[in-house]
């Protein structure tokens, strides 16, 4: 019993970096009187294959559903209840759609309106490549990740034309009992200039919350203000307060965070830098 009261005392908290730095939308709804339309699979009573929406026809089409005039939101399932591919139709002609894959992740858009199309593949639940077309042109966003995301490239494209490229390279991460990092090389393609510095992920711990946490009962966040000093030392302070205990356990981790960073950066080579910037801590309560 005293285990299950631990456990449902058990919070998480979230720490974030700062530096300095839905429903159904039916167009013209007003205008028609629709029909829903559910479309199941073979001895499937729950498994849905296709809903959507068409103009209601007059009488002598009711029995002919080709000249019904889909309208609004269409969706269509596999056999397992993930989502295949919905559209928004507006008086039967298509304005958008997007193709998902087996688990329900998008892989494909398109905007017929624009002349947008954004393909997506993904490795297990992550990110691969992204890769949109305007008109067939190059156009927006690019992202490249490598399978062991420790490479992004995100490219910008104008219609065709490449108006920046952004190649970041992590080393593999460093992980400490509050923190983990990661030296970061952010190398600009076009011009080739090349910076240095520290990548700190946001890290989720769960632990017991102060018991003036637990009085308070709602989410909050606790600054502090980072200082580095050129010798690679670094120093923080407070900048706000909720209470003895809770200050406690926000210095703990940034005690770590100030001494493990100095090390952290030596042994990369990054340069220190004279300067401030802030980091807040959120207890978040689920």
């Amino acid at each position: 019993m005293p285990e299950r009261n631990n456990q449902r005392n058990m919070k998480t908290i979230i720490v974030f970096f700062f530096l300095v730095f839905s429903g159904l939308n039916l167009l013209g709804q007003d205008s028609y009187r629709l029909k829903r339309v559910v479309v199941r699979y073979d001895h499937g009573e729950k498994n849905i294959r296709e809903k959507y929406y068409v103009i209601r026809p007059p009488l002598y089409f009711t029995f002919r559903p080709q000249e019904r005039t889909k309208h609004g939101l269409y969706q269509s399932f596999l056999f397992n209840g993930n989502i295949s591919e919905k559209r928004k139709y507006k008086l039967g002609e298509v304005l958008w759609y997007q193709r998902f894959d087996h688990q329900g992740r998008v892989r494909e858009e398109h905007a017929d309106s624009t002349g947008i199309t954004i393909h997506r593949e993904f490795h297990n639940r992550y990110l691969l490549q992204r890769r949109q077309f305007k008109n067939g042109l190059k156009h927006g966003t690019w992202i490249t990740n490598s399978r062991v995301f420790l490479n992004k490239k995100t490219e910008e494209y104008d219609n065709g034309e490449l108006v920046s490229a952004i190649l970041k390279e992590f080393t593999e991460f460093e992980k400490h009992e509050h923190f983990s990092f990661s030296a970061l090389t952010i190398t600009d393609l076009i011009t080739g200039d090349v910076n240095y510095s520290v990548f700190a992920p946001p890290l989720y711990a769960t632990m017991r919350f102060p018991d003036e946490l637990m009085a308070i009962g709602e989410n909050v966040s606790i600054c502090v203000e980072i200082t580095e000093y050129e010798n690679c030392n670094h120093t923080y302070a407070l900048t706000n307060s909720i209470g003895p205990e809770t200050d406690r356990v926000t210095m703990d981790m940034f005690d770590e965070y100030t001494s493990v960073l100095s090390d952290f950066k030596e042994r990369h080579n990054i340069e220190c830098k004279n300067e401030s910037y802030p980091i807040c801590v959120f207890f978040k309560f689920y």
